[in-house]
């Protein structure tokens, strides 16, 4: 079909309305049926349309009124005309008529390879996930967007572990975050870790082996666990911190694994800070800035010597240093253990 027989189209109509409007104007004609028909059938001749051409007409008609006030793809094919913005008709083949659709409508398909309304990136994220989350690189607003779950700056990530065996952390008791840090030292007393017979120490939360833990009595000491006797708060607010080998990294997820023994050891609620300072000044709590406070994905025991979820979290930041802590564990008992404490970033 072309414009001129589309403008053809609009012609009928309009004389076909008026003929309509002769009728109703001339009530004495007791047959409007016939009279239509007649007067009808007179206009097909003058047109030199057959009967059938008729029937297309009409089909055609239909899509042009369904068009003037905007554009109205919704049944359109390859030969069906669309309007545009009450211009007229114009003659645009399907995908197009789909882009315009999707323009004009305000309504996201996630599948036509334009970036509509809400979509975080081309057909995936917004109102196309779950089912069509964004790639790695893609924009996104949120971690529902991204098919890693992560969404830093806008832009979909792939985190990876970011701690190796090499790291050397520092342990740490009576500190909270946003306060002064308090070195842990190695024994069985308060505000130590064991060494002897068993290495209980910060290093082995990074030695990548489950068989290994790292255990801090905090304000309690080893005599407090061979008499089942120990405060609410043993263990709590110890941690470590370390310098990465890697430099500044932006860190969006941590893993906790547990230890070989006792459940109610395990961390249950956790703080991360972040620092760019170096050497003593990362025992200042001036130093560090809060990047994650919460679950430690242990909530549901995985079991002994096994690993819970990866906690994702949003930042936006590098950092060459981070601070964890412990603030809850599963139950009360004289300290808290991990077997592996692993970071995730990029």
């Amino acid at each position: 079909m072309n414009d001129k027989l589309l403008l053809k189209v609009s012609e009928m109509q309009t004389e076909l309305a008026m003929i309509r409007q002769d009728i109703h104007a001339h009530p004495e004609i007791s047959m409007e049926k016939e009279r239509t028909s007649t007067l009808v059938a007179i206009k097909l001749k003058e047109w030199g349309l057959t009967m059938i051409f008729l029937v297309l007409v009409i089909i055609l008609s239909t899509a042009v009124l369904r068009t003037v006030t905007g554009v109205n793809c919704y049944d359109c094919t390859d030969y069906i005309a669309c309007g545009s913005n009450g211009q007229g008709p114009t003659v645009i083949n399907c995908p197009v008529c789909m882009v315009y659709r999707n323009q004009h409508d305000n309504k996201a398909t996630c599948n036509d390879h334009v970036k509509n309304q809400n979509e975080t990136d081309v057909d995936c994220g917004g109102p196309c996930a779950p089912k069509q989350r964004c790639t790695d690189n893609k924009g996104c607003n949120m971690a529902s967007d991204c098919n890693s779950g992560v969404c830093t700056l806008n832009t979909c990530q792939n985190p990876v572990l970011v701690i190796t065996n090499s790291e050397s952390p520092v342990g740490v008791y009576n500190t909270i975050a946003g306060g002064d840090s308090t070195p842990a030292t190695s024994c069985t007393g308060m505000g130590q870790y064991p060494t002897n017979p068993n290495k209980e120490m910060p290093v082995q939360a990074f030695d990548g082996n489950a068989n290994t833990k790292y255990t801090s009595f905090g304000p309690c000491k080893l005599d407090n666990c061979k008499g089942n006797l120990f405060p609410e708060n043993c263990g709590l607010n110890t941690g470590l911190y370390l310098a990465l080998q890697q430099g500044a990294t932006f860190i969006v997820g941590l893993q906790l694994s547990t230890g070989n023994d006792f459940p109610r050891r395990d961390p249950i609620m956790v703080t991360l800070e972040g620092s760019n300072q170096s050497g003593t000044n990362l025992t200042l709590g001036s130093s560090w800035t809060l990047i994650y406070s919460g679950r430690s994905g242990l909530a549901t025991d995985p079991g002994r010597k096994m690993s819970g979820p990866i906690v994702f979290f949003p930042n936006s930041l590098q950092y060459t240093s981070y601070r964890f802590l412990v603030t809850a564990s599963r139950a009360s008992d004289c300290a808290v253990q991990y077997s592996e404490l692993q970071l995730f970033g990029y």
